[in-house]
């Protein structure tokens, strides 16, 4: 269902991570060492590519839509193993009836094998959404299909985006955004994108290859 890159580490060196997520809720961690290729560009040198873990993903729900976060932010290495609430959202899963929960992980100098932290739950109530996009800003976009399309028991009145916070905390109000297209105006992708003074853009294609840019009120 997903495949990502894990967010490099001050010690990785020339060395990459990179998980897979399937629906069956298994994981894969591999390590790709590009050194050699580093060093001598020849043909005889090839990238050393090790699986160091297989397991269960520790989500309780089913999995729906597994969705890396963008990167898109991000500007310094991981320079600790702890694991904690202030740690970046790397993945969000969503399940069938609409539970939005946000990811953490990474690797274990010793034993090489992802732990994972469950940063964020929030109840959407929105059933078997078609897209979902997180961004390193702790929003997720969720897209939902209108009756008529490839999934016609979601929404009666049209295609709907709306974008949540994941930051836990007293004052946080999960639902920040919702519009509602016409079904004809299916949203395509969402994408984030960074705007002045590095606020989040979140950028919405439609079918009627026009973009809409949304941007976070101060």
């Amino acid at each position: 269902m997903c495949f990502l890159q894990v967010p490099r580490a001050t010690n990785d060196r020339e060395v990459r991570k990179f998980l897979a997520i399937t629906d069956a809720k298994e994981s894969f961690a591999w390590c790709v060492d590009f050194l050699p290729v580093h060093l001598d560009s020849s043909s005889s040198n090839r990238l050393r590519i090790e699986l160091v873990s297989s397991g269960v993903f520790p989500s309780a729900d089913d999995l729906h839509i597994v969705s890396a976060v963008d990167p898109m932010g991000w500007n310094a290495t991981i320079n600790s193993e702890s694991l904690d609430s202030f740690t970046r959202e790397v993945l969000i899963t969503v399940s069938a009836e609409g539970r939005l929960q946000t990811w953490t992980t990474n690797f274990s100098r010793v034993s090489k094998s992802p732990r994972w932290l469950n940063l964020s739950s929030v109840p959407t109530n929105i059933s078997h959404p078609s897209l979902a996009h997180g961004t390193s800003e702790r929003k997720v976009a969720m897209g939902i299909e209108c009756t008529g399309t490839s999934n016609g028991k979601v929404n009666g009145h049209g295609n709907e985006l709306t974008i949540w916070d994941t930051r836990v905390s007293r004052f946080s109000v999960h639902e920040e955004y919702r519009k509602t297209f016409p079904c004809e105006d299916m949203i395509i992708s969402t994408a984030d994108r960074c705007g002045f003074h590095s606020c989040p853009l979140i950028c919405t294609g439609c079918y009627r290859s026009y973009l809409m840019l949304i941007r976070q009120a101060h």
